[in-house]
């Protein structure tokens, strides 16, 4: 039998909640990895005067490694086991986090970053495939829900917006947050010296129920759009996009923060044009959201999608 079509319609409910905490807890370590190396990278810098476009390189390979390989991980899934390839992702994962750790130099900690990113591959192929076997159509939007709120950390809004989208569009529910995303984004464009913590610490709120509201939809909708079999290229496509997304928005930073700060170590006296580069980053990005939120809202209803072969067991 193929491993992609074992599958248990009928898993208790125990088991059920064993599969959504580890794959929840997986998929935010994995995530977190991948963006909290940037609070460390200004003490990297020092330690290996490393310069300011060696440190995004130090951020940027992770996600473009993970983000390279999620498809055809997300295939190998299918076909020789989902469990099998998120506990070796995981294997990989914490091995190589540990060695990082010990890195003599900028250029090794490069390379292991490479590697630890495609051992995040193999949790964000499988992870969210993994709960949506775990659960029956009827309970799957606030499981995903869960799962979203558990990997990007948005308390208790991830599962509401997966409920609610069992019964309104989810292209509504989504759309409007990502505009939350948008607004967030755009107070961010107006970011000077003496900005309050607490207009950083509202702005970041209103992103992360933003986001909210756009992830566990989006999942929801794709998962439920395809047959089992394909779980794992539905996770890893959703990955993908996601990881794409990461991709682009670093490039643009590290052009932008090459263009106006310069290939070279950051003094105190180059953040007057640290922070001009910040501003002209989230100005781009909140024209990418608004296009963004503009080809959801013209994308087809629910009336208009092609029929979906009923779900059922995989042959």
């Amino acid at each position: 039998m193929n491993p992609s079509s074992r599958t248990d319609p009928s898993l208790a409910p125990r088991d059920q909640t064993t599969v959504l905490i580890v794959t929840a807890l997986a998929g935010f370590l994995a995530t977190f990895m991948g963006s909290s190396i940037n609070i460390a990278l200004p003490l990297i810098g020092l330690e290996f005067q490393a310069s300011a476009v060696t440190l995004s390189w130090i951020s940027l390979t992770y996600i473009l490694a993970a983000g390279a390989v999620l498809m055809p991980v997300g295939r190998i899934a299918d076909l020789y086991g989902r469990k099998r390839v998120f506990v070796w992702g995981m294997l990989v994962f914490a091995v190589v986090a540990f060695a990082s750790g010990l890195s003599p130099s900028a250029p090794v900690l490069i390379v292991l970053r490479v590697v630890q990113g495609l051992g995040a591959t193999l949790v964000f192929a499988t992870g969210t495939a993994m709960v949506s076997l775990a659960y029956p159509p009827e309970t799957r939007g606030r499981a995903l829900g869960l799962n979203v709120a558990g990997t990007f950390f948005q308390t208790a809004f991830s599962p509401v917006a997966g409920r609610l989208s069992d019964h309104v569009e989810a292209r509504w529910v989504a759309s409007s947050g990502m505009a939350l995303c948008t607004l967030g984004l755009l107070a961010f464009v107006f970011l000077g010296q003496e900005t309050p913590y607490w207009y950083i610490i509202a702005t970041l709120s209103m992103m992360g129920l933003g986001f909210a509201f756009f992830a566990s939809p989006i999942t929801h909708s794709v998962m439920g759009s395809v047959d089992k079999r394909y779980y794992g290229v539905a996770s890893a496509t959703l990955g993908t996009m996601r990881l794409a997304g990461q991709n682009i928005s670093l490039g643009i930073a590290t052009l932008v923060l090459a263009i106006v700060v310069g290939r070279h170590v950051i003094e105190p006296a180059d953040y007057p044009n640290l922070l001009t580069s910040v501003r002209i980053c989230f100005a781009i990005f909140t024209c990418l959201c608004v296009v963004g939120v503009a080809a959801s809202l013209a994308g087809p209803g629910r009336g208009e999608r092609a029929p979906i072969a009923a779900e059922g067991p995989a042959p």
